[in-house]
């Protein structure tokens, strides 16, 4: 990776995080026409001491296994499978299907759906269950198109601009059209495991937390969905492979050196973007942000790009921008949602197939009996049914207390022959973060596997859980909309700000998936909204390193 050589602490453009957004921040700024200023200088400050972010991977069983970011989702008009294909990171054949109705139908990937006294559930009725769940949500996703559009079509005031309340009282009135003794128990438990999936679709500890009337704003792309075999950092490291490409072509015909600095282990704790800094007991004007770093290290740049995460700015935005960031960024970064989705990793001493899993299937789906729980237990977002007296009692889903995490695990999918990975989201994947793994096997074991597979089913020898939550630098996973707030939202934390109104350019930016109003929560937003931020500053001024040596500051 190409780096400054000046010992100047000054750039054109500082971009806080080293994520997709980072990278492509950096990526659109240097190798992008028009290649106006050659000169320009660069530096990505990264808390981690790597790239990548949310992006990051590990080996098991002998295969890369994503701890965050999975797939690249839709390969027709992603801009990232168009990267992959075009340098053969992907294979287009190599279909992997995700959460969707595909999953069931085939194509490279088998499912199975079991019980927990490990009984399989025919097929016909899991896809026939799939479909209708489809359609469904095809009516809870219209609402965005027609809302202020069509009269009349603003949701249902029943169901509090939630769609797990709209999604719960569709499907209870789709179980009560069919015939008491037609499997109603499964058909249920198959709609619970579908709507705790879309719990980590989506991002939110429950789906009764995300907004219907901007149900449909995510925009989903066509094409399936592909896993990157050599792991998601070999897009990251691509980008940055094109940068030191396009910077030695440039050195070679200019002058005029373009220089990108890379600073990890740097945890910025400051970013002074008024442009102004204390003098003794004067205010000195200057026209540029400055950066400080836990580690002591300032750096200034006439534009400061912020790609930090929604999590980080929900608990640290007060304290890291100087002075506090305008009202409407701040009531924007609290109104959206943001929670933690977590992968649990097992990997087994012997061969799980065939003994004790079918070596046919890629994912075992976990159709958990209705367990009923107490009205006290129960979300305390969420409203009353209005399906009270129904005749068929309604879906409950997640409760405040995660005691039973392990019953909002939707699926298995097997990682090899020898390990195991599991999907939770919101409370119940902090918690997990928080126990020790022999008790999460030990847990996972006695609950599931010898429920579920086999009475025998082993222990496994070791137990990995990703620990977004955790995670100082993310504090989640990725941004959803919640039922008190909007796309609007999305779009205000994006916007830039300018440091005079008379300004022709901004002096603070923002990038990262909980910028994009249509992609949020994807790899693709992010590298979107990188690209989005940069074409603010396409005519960005002269460059301050107009020569090999910039001027010290």
């Amino acid at each position: 990776m190409a780096s400054s050589k000046a010992d100047t602490e000054h750039f054109d453009v500082i971009i806080i995080g080293g994520g997709m957004a980072g990278v492509s921040t950096a990526y659109h700024l240097m190798t992008q026409p028009p290649t106006s200023n050659p000169g320009i200088s660069v530096c990505i400050v990264e808390a981690r001491n790597r790239l990548g972010g949310r992006i990051h991977a590990m080996e098991l069983s002998s295969k890369t296994v994503e701890l965050g970011a999975n797939w690249i989702h839709g390969m027709i008009g992603n801009p990232i499978c168009d990267l992959a294909l075009k340098h053969k990171l992907v294979d287009p054949l190599a279909y992997e299907a995700n959460p969707s109705v595909e999953a069931v139908q085939g194509k490279r990937y088998f499912v199975s759906a079991v019980t927990e006294n490990g009984e399989r559930i025919p097929l016909s009725l899991v896809e026939e269950t799939y479909n209708t769940y489809f359609w469904l949500m095809k009516q809870a996703e219209s609402y965005y198109a027609m809302t202020d559009k069509v009269d009349g079509k603003d949701p249902p005031a029943q169901f509090c601009n939630s769609v797990g309340l709209s999604l719960i009282h569709d499907i209870q009135k789709h179980l009560e059209t069919r015939d008491p003794g037609d499997f109603i128990p499964i058909r249920k438990g198959i709609f619970k495991n579908l709507l705790y999936r879309e719990c980590c679709i989506s991002g939110a500890h429950t789906i009764e937390d995300v907004s219907l009337r901007d149900f449909g704003a995510y925009e989903e792309l066509p094409g399936g969905n592909l896993t990157v075999e050599g792991g998601y950092i070999s897009i990251i490291n691509l980008l940055l492979d094109q940068i030191d490409a396009k910077i030695e072509e440039i050195t070679k015909k200019s002058l005029l050196c373009p220089a990108i600095d890379v600073k990890l282990s740097h945890e910025v704790t400051k970013i002074q973007w008024k442009g102004v800094s204390s003098k003794g007991d004067q205010q000195q004007k200057q026209d540029f942000v400055r950066i400080i770093c836990s580690n002591g290290v300032e750096l200034t740049a006439s534009h400061v790009i912020s790609c930090l995460p929604l999590g980080v700015l929900k608990e640290e935005a007060d304290r890291i921008f100087d002075p506090p960031l305008p009202e409407y960024k701040q009531t924007a970064i609290q109104a959206l949602g943001f929670s933690v989705v977590d992968k649990v990793f097992l990997e087994f001493k012997n061969k799980l197939t065939p003994k004790f899993l079918d070596p046919s299937v890629n994912e075992f789906l976990l159709i958990w009996s209705n367990e009923e729980e107490d009205d006290g237990d129960r979300n305390n977002n969420a409203s009353p049914s209005p399906d009270a007296s129904s005749k068929v009692k309604k879906i409950k889903l997640k409760s405040n207390s995660p005691a039973k995490w392990w019953r909002t695990i939707y699926s298995f999918s097997r990682v090899s022959e020898y390990a195991l990975v599991g999907w939770l989201s919101g409370k119940e994947a902090h918690h997990v973060e928080t126990l020790d793994s022999v008790e999460t096997g030990k847990i996972l074991t006695e609950e599931v596997f010898r429920k579920f597979f086999h009475p025998e089913f082993p222990e496994p020898e070791s137990v990995f859980v990703t620990k977004w939550k955790e995670d100082k630098y993310s504090r989640g996973s990725y941004t959803f909309i919640t039922k008190n707030s909007s796309v609007q939202d999305i779009e205000r934390l994006s916007q830039p700000i300018y440091s005079d109104p008379g300004q022709d350019k901004p002096i603070l930016l923002f990038a990262g998936e909980s910028c994009h109003p249509n992609f949020f929560s994807t790899v693709h937003g992010a590298f979107l909204s990188g690209k989005k931020a940069v074409s603010y500053l396409m005519d960005v001024e002269e460059s301050s390193a107009t020569t090999v040596q910039s001027k010290k500051i």
